[in-house]
């Protein structure tokens, strides 16, 4: 019996489904339904998803063409089977083409014949799942280069990106979000159009001297040139949408300076808009109850529905933050004892007293590597206060 694969049958005669199971027995996880609407509710709630769905065609209020053509809308990586007295060739078109079936037999099926699709049918699920991974694991890992790349080539920012993850993260409990990864991989990627910005004028932020009129609208930029950077990768339409609404206000005023405004904004571009700021005040700490109380005053700028769930989580989680703040550890200490995963606390520099990198940044593997090949050629300053949460 194949591990923790699962198989659903459907059909509206009970003792045919009986008798179905029984073939398969010892062969397969076995679950039954009695209608098409059974089938989907169970394919909603089926963690992992069903391997192979087996439905009869002949069935009342949804016949089995319905059922796997909504069924490969709930549970996209679930083969269809299409099982059936009925020969008529209409009936395998539209199962094949609506239902988008794997497969269609005609019944009566011999046991043997039905196990050795169900087998084919696994070998199909594995396929489907086990090239979704690898896209995503190498999309994943194409994100990560990209964030690293923009810690390494500006890191003179201060945002602070795995607090806000960690942020997004919890507010996604709150909020029961959909397709969470987009919002994680837009706060990764969030200042990747800094790499545009030259580097006397990211040195002239990081000391907060004033910006001509030239620099301060490039600095604006920033999310238009990531949005440009990322909006032809495969998948990351939406990812490049959050990053050019990041500085929207609710009320339409920010950037862009477009028509979109309110909840025609997108959503995770609203809720980034609401984090960044957070990560900004609380210099990456855990935000207060005082906190969100000053954005509630200001629905103009920020989606009250967000700040409200962000005020609900701090309210029912106190002991959250106590323990966040138990588990910071601060550590001072020469830049090649520095662990990946720190916050510098204090801007770093070189012993001539140029600014190197500001506080506030996280100090991934890639940005450390990137600071020792420094550190052979230039002296920095040490030592290094370092925040490890």
């Amino acid at each position: 019996m194949p591990d923790n694969v699962n198989i659903l049958l459907v059909d509206d005669e009970e003792n045919i489904l009986s008798s179905l199971k029984r073939s398969l027995r010892g062969s397969f996880h076995v679950t039954t339904a009695k209608s098409g609407a059974e089938a989907l509710n169970l394919a909603a709630e089926h963690d992992p998803p069903f391997a192979v769905v087996v439905s009869d065609m002949r069935m009342p209020e949804m016949n089995g063409v319905e059922t796997l053509e909504q069924f490969a809308k709930v549970s996209p990586d679930t083969v269809r089977i299409m099982l059936t007295g009925n020969a008529e060739q209409q009936t395998a078109i539209d199962a094949i083409n609506t239902g988008k079936i794997f497969r269609f037999l005609n019944k009566p099926c011999d046991s043997a014949v039905l196990s050795q699709a169900i087998q084919d049918g696994i070998h199909q699920h594995k396929l489907l799942v086990s090239e979704k991974t690898l896209l995503e694991n190498t999309l994943s890992g194409s994100i990560k280069l990209l964030s690293d790349m923009a810690y390494m080539i500006a890191p003179l920012h201060s945002f602070h990106t795995e607090v806000l993850r960690r942020w997004a993260k919890e507010l996604g409990f709150q909020l029961g979000f959909k397709n969470q990864w987009e919002l994680d991989f837009a706060i990764m990627l969030s200042q990747i159009g800094r790499v545009s910005i030259p580097a006397e004028t990211l040195t002239r932020i990081s000391q907060n001297e004033k910006l001509t009129d030239l620099e301060q609208s490039i600095v604006k930029a920033i999310p238009e040139v990531g949005c440009n950077l990322l909006s032809n990768i495969p998948r990351m339409q939406n990812v490049a949408k959050i990053i050019l609404y990041q500085d929207k206000n609710y009320d339409g005023s920010g950037f862009p300076a477009d028509d979109v405004k309110e909840d025609d904004i997108p959503y995770f571009a609203r809720i980034l808009h609401v984090l960044k700021e957070l990560g900004s005040i609380t210099n990456g700490n855990e935000p207060s109850l005082s906190v969100i109380a000053e954005f509630e005053k200001h629905p103009d700028i920020f989606d009250h529905n967000i700040v409200a769930a962000v005020h609900k989580y701090i309210a029912h989680h106190p002991d959250d933050l106590e323990k966040a703040s138990a588990r910071k550890i601060m550590e001072t200490c020469g830049l090649f004892s520095i662990k990946a995963g720190g916050v510098l606390q204090s801007d770093l520099y070189y012993e001539d007293g140029r600014l190197l990198l500001a506080k506030g940044n996280t100090l991934s593997s890639s940005l450390l590597a990137k600071l020792k090949s420094i550190s052979r050629v230039h002296k920095i300053q040490e030592p290094i206060h370092v925040l490890y949460r």
